[in-house]
């Protein structure tokens, strides 16, 4: 009589948690715009949504968003720009519509160090990532007014 009294208790108490997710990592991370807590590996997640924008909490989130702004609003090439073949194995392209004066590229590498600059001064640009290893890197266009694009490139074997 006691097991059959103990087995739906047990039962009841295994399916009762207080923590609802196994996380794997976490942190706090600070800066001009404020602090924020995150974790990785939850998969129980809410959504907040307010006049800045909309915020995922508790899901790991692998894209990340960038753009050059001043407190006059966001600064960007108006130029045509294809980058291409993505992803690559050997060379990145770089297409423009028109060339304006002092336009500049910078590979950056997934650690964010620059490794590799150069002025583009013909409608196609080559550069070369046979050298590179594989992995995630970003270009990073702009002229001489620092109004600037920025491309995500996967680099493969």
């Amino acid at each position: 009589m006691k097991k059959l009294i103990i087995i739906p208790i047990l039962t009841i108490c295994s399916l009762t948690t207080a923590q609802t997710s196994t996380n794997t990592s976490g942190g706090v991370a600070t800066g001009t715009g404020g602090t924020a807590s995150y974790t990785i590996g939850q998969v129980i997640y809410t959504e907040a949504t307010g006049t800045g924008g909309t915020s995922s909490q508790g899901v790991q989130q692998p894209y990340e968003t960038f753009e050059d702004a001043t407190a006059e609003g966001i600064l960007e090439l108006d130029v045509l720009i294809s980058l291409y073949p993505n992803p690559t194995t050997d060379m990145i392209i770089i297409q423009l519509n028109e060339v304006n004066s002092n336009m500049t590229y910078t590979v950056y590498d997934s650690k964010g160090a620059s490794i590799a600059s150069s002025i583009i001064t013909d409608k196609q640009t080559t550069i070369p990532m046979h050298n590179r290893d594989t992995g995630v890197y970003v270009i990073h266009i702009k002229d001489k007014e620092n109004r600037s694009k920025s491309f995500r490139i996967v680099k493969n074997k």
